[in-house]
């Protein structure tokens, strides 16, 4: 499997997620972020990737899925990792879930479309 990557445009954001040891050495050379983190479950970074060539910055959120895990740490890894990128992307937007009782919808809906959307592309058995 390569590199799967998507441009989340209703936040501005690209997405790239790797579950091989050598994607996330693409992914983690391509934006200067830690390798070792594929000895993890999984993994997720956010930052502002500066093209080498100059350009706009671009507002990146990087996914580590293990290809190593069983199908229950499959789904379960999936879902922590969107719980945090929906974390780390509301909140670059602006979004304050503090006071909201626990009834936070945007982070919900968002957390279960990047929860899919990890799954459909790290799933065995799935395509993307």
């Amino acid at each position: 499997m390569s590199v799967v990557s998507h441009s989340l445009d209703v936040y501005g954001v690209d997405l790239h997620l790797a579950n091989t040891r050598r994607d996330w050495s693409t992914i983690s050379r391509r934006l200067g972020v830690d390798r070792s983190l594929s000895e993890s479950a999984g993994g997720t970074v956010f930052l502002r990737w500066e093209p080498a060539g100059g350009g706009r910055s671009v507002p990146t959120l990087g996914f580590w899925i293990s290809p190593d895990l069983s199908p229950l740490d499959h789904v379960e890894t999936c879902a922590h990792e969107a719980a945090h990128a929906a974390t780390l992307l509301l909140t670059w937007v602006g979004h304050d879930v503090r006071g909201t009782d626990g009834h936070d919808e945007p982070s919900a809906y968002l957390a279960g479309w990047l929860t899919r959307w990890l799954w459909e592309n790290t799933a065995p058995g799935t395509s993307p």
